[in-house]
Order: C-alpha cells, then sequence, then structure tokens
C-alpha cells in the first residue's frame, strides 16, 4: 500500500505547473488531472517493478475509487494542490481515499 500511496504522490505532481493563484478549474482541467493521474500511476508502477498489466490494472482501479469517494470541493482542491505543487497538502487530501482504494483493489484484484 505505501507503493501506491507514494506512486499516486509522484504521479499527481508530474507536470503540474506552479502558480501563486488558482482559478476555478474547468471539468477539462479536472479530467485531464484524473488522466494523467491514472497514466503516471501506472508508468510508476511499472518502473518500480510491476508488470505492466497489473499496474495498469491497479491504477485503473485506485483512481477509479478515488474519483468516486472523493467529495468535488477535495477534488478541486488536490488539483489546486497539485498546481501549486504543494505535495503533502494534496497527499493529506487523497491519502484516506487511496487507502480505501488500495483494500478494495488488492481484494477485487485478487480474485
Amino acid at each position: 500500500m505505501k507503493f501506491i500511496c507514494f506512486a499516486f504522490l509522484a504521479l499527481t505532481s508530474a507536470g503540474a505547473n506552479a502558480q501563486t493563484e488558482v482559478s476555478e478549474p474547468t471539468p477539462e482541467q479536472i479530467s485531464e488531472y484524473k488522466g494523467r493521474t491514472a497514466a503516471d500511476c501506472s508508468a510508476e508502477a511499472i518502473q518500480g517493478g510491476m508488470d505492466a498489466s497489473q499496474a495498469h490494472s491497479l491504477c485503473t482501479c485506485t483512481t477509479a475509487f478515488v474519483w468516486q469517494a472523493m467529495p468535488p470541493a477535495e477534488l478541486k482542491l488536490a488539483y489546486e494542490h497539485s498546481l501549486q505543487n504543494l505535495k503533502s497538502e494534496e497527499l493529506k487530501l487523497l491519502f484516506p481515499h487511496i487507502r480505501k482504494a488500495a483494500r478494495e483493489c488488492k481484494s477485487s484484484l485478487s480474485q
């Protein structure tokens, strides 16, 4: 589970632009954030030695679970933190959802 958390944090900050002021994110920006997160999670997992198929399955499950579980206000704030490169603040919002997602996805993928 630690790997998933670190991979998730690494991926959410990848490609983020530092900004001092954040405007209201558009649905397209949130969608891009979600897509970048899933793709970067898979890349990090593969780089960490996970099989590509397993990495894709785990990251697809994990990110889908996180996005479904996160209230819209938290998702917006996590996105804003990623833009400002505030990794620890972003992780504080994501971690409770990642923890639940890791448990759910691990049990569903092992069946």
